[in-house]
């Protein structure tokens, strides 16, 4: 049977990192003709939902006629979306990981690709976040040349409007929600639960890459605007609801599963075999 894995979160959060443990993973593949490619986002939902609203353009761009499954096919309807995205299971596999961080930005995306779960399908959702003062600094720093206007205050209210979408969407699905800094520092403890909830087996060699590399790095910026940029009372509100304080020292955070209002740990909200494996945090 064919099961869709999604990871929701935002750009910069260690989301290559877990493409890397799935596409590692002996029963998962991605939706490339390259396999071991280094990163790739299909953002298929979201172009398919533009098509059928009349703008196939970025449809056509991302899956033009030399793409293997898609062929310069463009969906009209949703039926026509998801008939393609099976097509895609027959082509690469029965499990497929899709990482596109533009599904918390564009809601619309997100909803056609329930509407698929909706039709009789099997979609895991996992959310991934990171502290979002790394995001920022990380988004910033790679990105402020080319896009105009650009600001951390803009990176922020964007991170705001995404994550308060991801917790909108938390409060009527089950989603579990797994910090990036939990994972890297203990994959060994907190990768199997990520894996049980796509409701695949611990496979250590999928997540041997994952190490804590450029944590807290918002306490070293490189450019003037985020040495002077300060978060705002909104984003500092919504941190907390991830675990996230601006007092907490980084080093404190280490394997901290709490749930987003400073509880103690929560019980994962999927099952596991391993009954030390620490699962996502909860609200």
């Amino acid at each position: 049977m064919q099961r869709l894995i999604v990871l929701l979160c935002a750009k910069r959060s260690g989301s290559t990192a877990v493409l890397r443990m799935f596409q590692r993973h002996s029963l998962c593949a991605i939706p490339h003709t390259d396999p071991g490619i280094d990163n790739y986002e299909p953002n298929f939902w979201n172009y398919a939902h533009q098509a059928i609203e009349g703008t196939d353009g970025p449809f056509r761009e991302r899956f033009g006629g030399d793409h293997p499954v898609i062929r310069g096919r463009v969906p009209r309807t949703p039926s026509d979306a998801f008939a393609l995205w099976d097509e895609m299971h027959e082509a690469f596999g029965p499990v497929l990981f899709d990482k596109t961080p533009k599904l918390l930005t564009t809601p619309y995306g997100l909803d056609l690709l329930l509407a698929y779960r909706d039709s009789g399908r099997d979609v895991r959702l996992i959310a991934l976040v990171r502290d979002p003062r790394d995001v920022i600094c990380s988004q910033y720093e790679r990105w402020h040349a080319c896009v105009d206007g650009d600001s951390p205050q803009r990176r922020e209210r964007a991170w705001i409007e995404a994550h308060q979408r991801l917790l909108d969407l938390r409060r009527h699905e089950p989603v579990p929600l797994f910090r990036y800094e939990d994972l890297a520092r203990a994959p060994a403890l907190v990768a199997p639960s990520m894996l049980a909830c796509a409701g695949l087996p611990d496979e250590p060699q999928a997540y041997r890459h994952l190490r804590p590399v450029n944590l807290g790095r918002h306490a070293a910026p490189t450019l003037p605007e985020l040495v002077s940029w300060r978060p705002g009372t909104a984003m500092c509100d919504l941190m907390a609801r991830f675990a996230y304080t601006m007092e907490e020292p980084d080093s404190q955070q280490s394997h901290r599963h709490a749930g987003t209002r400073n509880e103690s740990p929560a019980p994962a909200l999927c099952a596991t075999d391993r009954p030390d494996a620490q699962g996502p945090v909860s609200d």
